[in-house]
């Protein structure tokens, strides 16, 4: 086409020489000067004719040009934006990326980028360049009066070069804007909002249909990334719900097991409460007798254990208003020389007057003892155990923390799992957390865990403050 087009100017260009040369010839042999004048004419007609059509090539050639500089222009920009939604990572790195594009089509002093929320039928904003309030406030009276919903309506964008001409007195923070809505086929995923001082009349223009061509693209790469999230959040589910399955089926095998082993246990532990009891009627030194009642109070503890093992499935808690300082003292006293053993300082912080609560004092103790055989663990060269507890709204918050190593990040999911230890073969059967966590859904409670402020362990428990009205029905289980 470019070879053609030059073989025309060619043309025309010898053309014109050759009506020259012609002119020059015949000017000094004519006799008359009508004669001359006529072939001057015709001569220069041809030379006008001959120029207009080489302006007319020339303007065309111009014009392709412009067009397909236009075109290459509107494929590199889109290229570049696909080559940056498809090494963006995140929804943040997809909407910055947009918003570069779009400086880049239509540059803004001020953009915002609404998303719409399927489950609230609200949009909020997601990113912003430029914003202040005054702008906020702007774009949200635009979503109040219904502007921003017939745009997304429409499907294409709406442009005000000028809103300050449109009404008098009007406090618009900008002089003009555009809204483009982000849809994908007839699903809404959002829309942006360019603002401009001096808005350049592009309606109809091949600016505008790359403006719109690039929201289309980030409506796209919006809506993957929205349902890679849905799907991951499904699979995390699948995942939970076949943990759950294989919970189960491990407890209901230990739960056979265990309750063969409950009844091998409970018929020799009846005789040491018995004995523990019988020492108790003959011995009258005081000291002796509290090693006793407190012998006494563990072995009447274990066969509450075996007795709850042999209903396995069938657990009734039976509950009494407790005070949680109590328990959580009466464990420190059990766990206390082991850990004076091993250079464990433990440090308390009670609260005063704590609200009694509904509990099963036994199991809660349990807990705690597991909590702190875990701490003692972690700790082996030293350290230190803190204890917290304080009242907050309607629970009562207790915080078990130690120094030790702490728990790694790709743990913190599977620890509350049965039989998931850390520890080594003979160290630990991986149900202590497990329990604490049974134990706690019991009392409808909470337990968690986060890396402490340093590299230890924390654990926070909360239990719910009860009224005295629910004593009519103290049984939860």
């Amino acid at each position: 086409m470019k070879r053609k087009r030059a073989r025309t100017l060619q043309s025309g260009k010898e053309s014109l020489l050759q009506s020259l040369e012609k002119l020059r010839k015949h000017a000094g042999k004519l006799p008359r000067r009508g004669e001359t004048l006529g072939l001057v004419e015709k001569a220069a007609v041809e030379l006008l004719g001959q120029v207009e059509e080489i302006e007319t090539v020339l303007h065309h050639e111009k014009t392709v040009s412009h067009g397909l500089r236009e075109s290459l222009d509107r494929f590199f920009v889109v290229h570049h934006f696909c080559d940056l939604i498809g090494r963006s990572r995140s929804m943040q790195e997809v909407l910055d990326a947009f918003l570069d594009v779009l400086q880049r089509v239509l540059p803004f002093e001020t953009a915002a980028v609404y998303l719409h929320d399927e489950n609230t039928r609200e949009h909020a904003l997601r990113v912003g360049r430029g914003l202040n309030a005054s702008f906020q406030a702007a774009i949200q009276a635009h979503f109040d009066e219904g502007i921003i919903p017939w745009v997304i309506s429409e499907k294409r964008a709406t442009i005000i070069p000028d809103l300050r001409g449109l009404t008098q007195g009007s406090e618009a923070p900008a002089r003009g804007f555009v809204i483009v809505p982000l849809v994908v086929a007839d699903k809404e995923i959002g829309v942006v909002e360019i603002w401009q001082d001096a808005i350049p009349e592009i309606r109809g223009t091949a600016q505008l249909g790359l403006l719109e061509l690039v929201a289309k693209q980030a409506a796209i790469a919006i809506e993957n990334d929205q349902l890679y999230e849905e799907l991951r959040r499904a699979h995390e589910l699948l995942k939970q719900s076949q943990q759950q399955t294989i919970n189960a089926e491990k407890m209901a095998a230990i739960g056979v097991l265990a309750s063969g082993i409950a009844h091998e246990i409970n018929n020799p532990l009846q005789v040491v409460v018995s004995r523990i009891q019988l020492l108790k009627r003959k011995v009258d030194d005081d000291k002796i007798q509290g090693s006793l009642a407190s012998a006494e109070k563990e072995a009447l503890r274990i066969a509450e254990i075996v007795s709850s093992v042999l209903h396995y499935g069938q657990i009734q808690t039976q509950f009494q208003w407790c005070g949680l300082n109590a328990i959580v003292g009466d464990a420190l006293v059990l766990a206390k020389q082991k850990f004076s053993l091993q250079g464990v300082e433990i440090r308390t912080d009670f609260a005063e007057n704590l609200p009694e609560l509904q509990l099963n004092a036994s199991e809660v103790e349990q807990v705690f003892l597991n909590l702190f055989e875990n701490a003692r663990f972690a700790m082996m060269d030293g350290g230190v155990l803190r204890i917290r507890t304080c009242l907050r709204e309607r629970h009562v918050d207790i915080e078990v923390e130690d120094t030790g190593p702490g728990i790694a990040p790709e743990h913190l999911t599977r620890i509350f799992e049965p039989f998931f230890t850390t520890k080594g073969p003979n160290e630990g059967t991986g149900l202590g957390l497990y329990v604490c966590h049974q134990i706690m859904d019991r009392h409808q409670g909470v337990i968690r865990t986060e890396r402490g402020p340093g590299k230890g362990a924390r654990f926070i428990l909360e239990f719910p403050v009860s009224r005295r009205d629910d004593e009519k029905n103290p049984d939860r289980g």
